[in-house]
């Protein structure tokens, strides 16, 4: 009984040992992707490790650990304070809403977060919340974090769910860089184009910006032994050089991710500095 309580008690504190090497991992490759973005790219071309677009890129520390790193310029995303009806309404078609159902959603955030109480076509104002239980009614107002999306009435859960990966709150344009936008976005806005593959979707014309390259979203996932740490942070880069950063938030993330096809090639975490 004693030796087996013994090997429970190992195997716990091997399992804590290997989670706090991979939240310090995972911190480590935040800092290394923050310090990537705030070198002037301008100036030392070519010296950047890691796209700005969602791609991940995968990083091997030791035999037993490793990490994914990804950086999302939010220009690249939906800004769902600033993007027009017709650039929600094809996001959401994108995604497999049917024509009805990406009106009533696109029509109901306008509704949801402009000051005024007139009713879109197709939209939810105070009377349409009230009929559906919410008292409180729109916010009338910017939202404050992607996840209030899920208060906008005439939304389905499910649908905003998977819009959620490509929202943003904070990009400061109402369009989308499409050197910033990740390639499987570009491919839901330009979902009529034919023949077209994902890796070579662009953002149509019409929902065209360019990104303040100042707000960005680090995501990093690392592996020591059998356990995993996921860390979601989201910066904003300082308007001249030698400022500070600011953290918008730093939690501890959810979802998991995959790591890219191209993972057996030379890890860009080691790359030389110049």
């Amino acid at each position: 009984m004693f030796t087996r309580a013994m090997d429970v008690h190992v195997r716990s504190t091997r399992n804590d040992i290997d989670l706090a090497r991979a939240e310090f991992l995972a911190d480590g490759a935040v800092s290394l992707a923050l310090s990537d973005l705030l070198v002037d790219r301008s100036i030392t071309p070519g010296v950047a490790r890691f796209a700005a677009d969602g791609s991940i890129a995968h990083c091997t520390i030791k035999d037993d650990a490793a990490v994914l790193i990804s950086i999302q310029d939010m220009g690249g995303l939906v800004n769902l304070n600033m993007a027009s009806e017709e650039l929600m309404e094809a996001l959401f078609s994108g995604l497999g809403a049917s024509a009805e159902s990406a009106q009533r959603a696109a029509a109901s955030i306008i509704d949801y977060r402009d000051s005024d109480d007139q009713l879109s076509p197709n939209g939810a104002e105070r009377a349409e919340y009230a009929e559906a239980g919410r008292p409180n009614g729109p916010k009338n107002g910017p939202l404050d974090t992607i996840e209030e999306v899920s208060q906008v009435a005439g939304i389905d859960t499910a649908l905003s769910q998977r819009a959620m990966e490509y929202l943003t709150v904070v990009s400061g344009i109402g369009g989308i860089d499409s050197g910033a936008a990740p390639q499987a976005l570009a491919a839901l806005l330009a979902q009529d184009a034919s023949n077209l593959s994902i890796s070579s979707a662009k953002v149509p014309a019409e929902f065209a910006g360019v990104s303040t390259r100042r707000t960005f979203r680090l995501r990093t996932e690392a592996a020591a032994g059998d356990a995993a740490f996921v860390r979601e942070v989201t910066v904003e880069l300082p308007v001249s050089r030698g400022g500070a950063p600011k953290f918008l938030n730093w939690q501890r993330g959810v979802a998991r991710m995959l790591p890219p096809e191209t993972a057996d090639q030379p890890s860009p975490c080691l790359k030389a500095s110049q």
